[in-house]
């Protein structure tokens, strides 16, 4: 009977350990030396955290560039239509599916040579009463 018990834990033991690892697994952001480069923007949006909406500002003109290099030094620029551009410039490094440049973090994917990041904090002014409202800020870029 003792063996069996023994089977019966060694199964189990499997089965959790390739459900952690699977999970895992889908939870890995780009290798770094897959996203070494200069990208440029197809897709700038900010969402409301008060669920005012979203608003895709890569329509109106907004354009940015994401700069990676080897060094693991970096620079995201934004330049707003209209507006002073702004920068982070400093270290960059993923961490799973967690991106970070200067000290800030998006979730990171890379798809059929698009790299995705979501989840910057930002603000915008989504009901034009020239206060900036909280918001989280995506981008979608290409080499």
């Amino acid at each position: 009977m003792r063996p069996s018990i023994i089977r019966v834990a060694i199964v189990s033991l499997m089965i959790c350990l390739w459900g952690i690892a699977g999970c895992h697994k889908d939870a890995l952001g780009p290798e770094p030396n897959e996203i070494i480069g200069i990208w440029y923007t197809t897709k700038i949006e900010f969402v409301s955290r008060e669920g005012l909406g979203t608003v895709e500002v890569s329509k109106s003109g907004w354009k940015g560039t994401l700069t990676l290099n080897a060094d693991r030094t970096g620079e995201l620029l934004i330049e707003p239509q209209g507006i002073d551009s702004w920068r982070w410039s400093g270290q960059w490094e993923i961490d799973g599916d967690l991106f970070r440049i200067a000290g800030q973090g998006a979730d990171i994917k890379l798809r059929q040579g698009t790299l995705e990041l979501s989840g910057f904090d930002g603000v915008y002014d989504f009901n034009n009463d020239s206060e900036p409202d909280r918001a989280k800020f995506n981008l979608a870029l290409v080499k």
